[in-house]
């Protein structure tokens, strides 16, 4: 599997992507990632797996989170992401541990 600091960022529709292992965030540390993505932009893409369903193409979050729900609250429809080949099963095998 490639590194995916190596990859190149594509952007993903949003509403393809599902958040297998959600966290809940602190309400302060969130608007601290909203403002600072508002301000400054996205300085690193988030990460995630891509895997066929029977309406097309998804994706598992495996690391960005806060990210992606920032996107979400700044009324954004896509999102810079690293596009990984990996399952769920896998993350770990290869040393990727999901940080939701």
């Amino acid at each position: 599997m490639a590194d995916p600091q190596s990859q190149t960022a594509e952007l993903i529709p949003m509403d393809r992507i599902t958040v297998v292992n959600a966290r809940v965030r602190n309400r302060k540390a969130f608007r601290e990632i909203v403002d600072n993505i508002a301000e400054l932009g996205l300085k690193r893409p988030i990460t995630v797996a891509a895997r066929q369903s029977e309406d097309g193409l998804r994706y598992d979050l495996v690391c960005g989170q806060g990210r992606l729900e920032a996107f979400q609250e700044l009324g954004q429809s896509e999102i810079p992401a690293i596009v990984i080949d990996a399952s769920s099963e896998d993350w770990t095998c290869h040393g990727i541990v999901p940080l939701l």
